[in-house]
Formats: structure tokens, C-alpha cells, sequence
């Protein structure tokens, strides 16, 4: 993290429960991160609050500058202090959902990296994760940036 801060170099974070299980740890480690990537189960456990509260958005909004939030079937958020972003998923039928939120992430960042908007963030990461659902394996469905825009 130290290397990154002084070199300006921007860091993605996408905990898993080990990290989630010691708050304190990771909330330290998120003040220095960029985006933040979690799905609803995880950023429940992360905050202690229900994302229909406002103090659930309002946590988010102090730990990272860009904080995505995936609800499996029922869509993604992106938020930031100028924007709360929503999209609901693709109307495909999904084969295995093995991936979908590592599907996501990678394309929402790819997006934001490329400096797209915030807004192709959400679409690049709900088209990719749509993609892989509708396959079988968690890889067989990753998009080409020439298939996502």
C-alpha cells in the first residue's frame, strides 16, 4: 500500500469473507484504496447495516472513493459522493452463476481504467456478467472489449 501511495498508483480492493471477518483490518487497508468491490452479503457484514437504510450508503461513501455493490439477480449499484448508480441485470437465463461478481469487477474497472464514466462502468460490468452466467465455468463467458462496448 505504501508503494502504491507514493507512486500515485490507484488500488482496486475485492475482499473475501477472511477479510471481511476482521473489520477493523480491512477498513484501515480501505482508506488507501480507490474501489471498492463487495456484493450484498458482504457489504451487510462489512457496515453491520441493511442496504435500505441511509446509513448503509452513507457508510460506503466514508471508506472508498467508488464502492460497487453486487445483488446477484437483483442488479449492481455504483456509488460515489456525486453519484448512486443502479442497473438491474440482463434478461437472460442463467447456466451457472459461478463468477458473476468476478465478472463484474474486472469489467466495471476495465472501464473505469480506460476512463469511460461511471455509467459504462455499470453497463460493462452487468453486460460481462450477464455473459458469464450464461455459460457454464466461471471464465467461458468473459467478454473481448470489442464485445463489451
Amino acid at each position: 500500500m505504501g508503494y502504491a501511495k507514493e507512486n500515485n498508483i490507484k488500488i482496486a480492493i475485492n475482499p473475501g469473507n477472511r477479510e471481511i471477518s476482521k473489520p477493523r483490518r480491512l477498513l484501515s487497508l480501505l482508506k488507501h484504496c480507490h474501489f471498492l468491490l463487495l456484493n450484498k452479503t458482504e457489504s451487510e457484514t462489512l457496515s453491520g447495516v441493511s442496504p435500505e437504510t441511509a446509513s448503509f450508503w452513507n457508510f460506503f461513501l466514508k471508506v472508498c472513493p467508488i464502492v460497487a455493490i453486487t445483488n446477484g439477480r437483483d442488479g449492481a449499484h455504483i456509488l460515489t459522493q456525486d453519484q448512486h448508480l443502479f442497473s438491474p441485470v440482463l434478461n437472460i437465463t442463467p447456466v451457472d452463476e459461478t463468477g458473476a461478481g468476478d465478472a463484474f469487477g474486472s469489467a466495471s474497472l476495465s472501464a473505469l481504467i480506460l476512463k469511460n464514466s461511471l455509467q459504462t462502468s455499470l453497463e460493462w460490468g452487468i453486460k460481462n456478467s450477464a455473459s458469464v452466467v450464461s455459460k457454464m465455468g466461471a471464465k467461458n463467458g468473459i467478454l473481448k472489449i470489442s464485445q463489451i462496448r
